[in-house]
């Protein structure tokens, strides 16, 4: 075993300092080295998971500011790599420590106690404690919903949830004392056939356009939350613990005053004021602007469905009423989202929609739903039968072109940004003094942007040192590889990084500007 300082604070009120516990396969038994990719992040998510819990308990407060305060990162309900803890020929656990001080001087006796004392001891009680019996089983569950998304893809379907699935959750994932368990009617039950010859009936959401409706109150929003949930792997104790969603999911919403870079929007938008909308670019962009540069970008990143609450939409995007349109001057400038459905279904794109203010989504659904009482009932033929007549349809867009790959051209004095120069608080991330980058909490948590800040970064470096073009896709390529990878982060980093989605990194480039962040600034715990 071995405790490993990776940047040691300058004062007792400076940002902690960052260390990581090394502890080999020779320090105990249930440290085998993990033999595949579900094994090794099993053990990781499992060994982080006793580790948050127990480290708070070790700190030994002491010295000016917030001496002798241990933190290291506490995971949501989601399983997926994070820097905290990485499982290679080694376990690496990764943590800040707040030496005791005074007068900037570390005070050496409590800092002796806990770090050869209080740390071994703990880390010994965690290896007793995550068996490799545990470690297994997880692994089987995490091997389990990988086949359960492979028989997904192969039957059509880009979202099921198994029969007693509970969508209203606890943030530690497990089923809220009220939430109510999802009972499907015989004539929404799938049954699929996994590959070791068990099976799972629920509700499948296949490939196509879904339409949501319900009353107020019903469920619809928590129902679209859950789908976006299981696109990321969940335990077995999770009231979701076999619901999956491909990988690819994604929720696209209204961003109001969100910088824009370079975005052709001409799928969207016939006519822009002062702007051509095939290079549209804004500092602060409208509501319908907005969306539909957060749509272009998700699929830009490649998403196979695409959610959409009409609650957290701009109306005027969704759809558009020909009435209202026959008042327009010069006619209609915008292409509704409704009108580009069946375009999008052809390249493999799908949706699932909750909607209530206009029955022309009901035109060009392949599948209705109404959730009375958090329970979905099929109202697919009824709805066809109400729909009104679909209306003229919009010239067809040049889908390869608008969603072509694009260069990164600016911002390359990002390969030169440091971890310990990046600076995430609440949706704003600073990389150094070169540029700033702000999302919503709603999209992305700060530990995700900070994944995708660090890796946005790492990839700039890894085309600047191979004389590489600096490209979307690339960067996609790049994330899926390093996710797979025995050590996605590299050296000397937080232990506060959550490995992105392509989009949410992306996403980070698409909304960057000039920025006058703190250039000695450190990672905050």
């Amino acid at each position: 075993m071995a405790i490993v300082v990776d940047h040691i604070q300058g004062d007792p009120y400076a940002p902690a300092s960052r260390l990581h516990l090394e502890l080999s396969p020779e320090f105990h038994p249930n440290l085998s080295i993990p033999k595949d990719a579900f094994e090794r992040l099993a053990a990781e998510d499992l060994f982080l998971r006793e580790f948050a819990r127990r480290l708070p308990d070790e700190s030994m407060p002491a010295g000016d500011g917030g001496g002798g305060r241990f933190r290291t990162a506490r995971p949501d309900a989601t399983i997926r790599p994070r820097s905290a803890a990485n499982f290679g020929k080694l376990l690496t656990l990764r943590f800040s420590y707040a030496f005791p001080a005074q007068n900037r001087r570390i005070m050496g006796e409590p800092a002796a106690e806990v770090l050869a004392n209080r740390i071994p001891g703990m880390a010994l009680d965690i290896a007793n404690t995550v068996t490799k019996e545990r470690i297994q089983e997880l692994a089987d569950h995490l091997r389990r919903r990988q086949s359960l998304r492979e028989t997904m893809a192969e039957a059509g379907i880009v979202s099921f949830l198994p029969e007693g699935s509970c969508v209203r959750r606890e943030e530690s994932g497990l089923a809220s004392p009220k939430a109510v368990k999802l009972q499907v009617p015989a004539d929404l039950t799938t049954t699929l056939t996994l590959p070791d010859g068990t099976s799972l009936s629920g509700l499948a959401i296949r490939k196509g356009v879904t339409i949501l409706v319900g009353s107020a109150f019903h469920g619809k929003t928590t129902f679209l939350e859950a789908l976006e949930t299981c696109r990321a792997d969940l335990g077995p104790a999770d009231g979701l613990a076999m619901a999956c969603s491909t990988r690819k999911t994604e929720t696209v919403t209204v961003e109001e005053d969100r910088r824009v870079g370079v975005c052709d929007l001409s799928a969207f938008f016939r006519r822009l004021p002062g702007q051509d909308p095939a290079k549209f670019s804004v500092d602060e962009a409208s509501g319908a602007t907005s969306q539909a540069a957060n749509l272009v970008e998700s699929l830009a990143c490649g998403s196979e469905l695409l959610l959409i609450d009409e609650d957290a939409s701009a109306a005027n995007f969704l759809t558009r009423d020909p009435t209202i349109s026959r008042l327009l001057p010069e006619g209609e400038s915008v292409v509704p989202l409704a009108d580009r459905c069946a375009e999008l279904d052809a390249r493999g794109v799908s949706m699932v929609v909750v909607a209530g203010a206009s029955s022309q989504w009901l035109a060009v659904a392949d599948q209705v739903m109404v959730l009375a009482r958090f329970q979905p009932q099929d109202a697919t033929a009824k709805a066809r039968a109400v729909a009104p007549a679909a209306g003229e349809k919009p010239p067809p867009c040049d889908w390869d072109f608008v969603l072509g790959d694009q260069l990164m051209e600016q911002w390359k004095e990002l390969a030169s940004v440091p971890a310990t120069k990046l600076k995430v608080q609440d949706g704003m991330v600073r990389f150094a003094k070169a540029a700033e980058s702000r999302l919503p909490r709603r999209f992305s948590s700060d530990d995700s942007l900070r994944g995708g800040a660090h890796l946005l970064c790492q990839w700039m470096r890894h085309c600047r040192d191979r004389n590489l073009p600096p490209t979307r896709k690339g960067l996609v390529g790049y994330l899926e590889a390093k996710r797979v990878s025995a050590d996605a982060w590299g050296h000397a980093v937080g232990h506060d990084l959550a490995f992105p989605t392509g989009r949410e990194a992306w996403a980070l480039w698409t909304r960057m500007k000039a920025g006058s962040g703190d250039g000695e600034a450190e990672d905050e715990d």
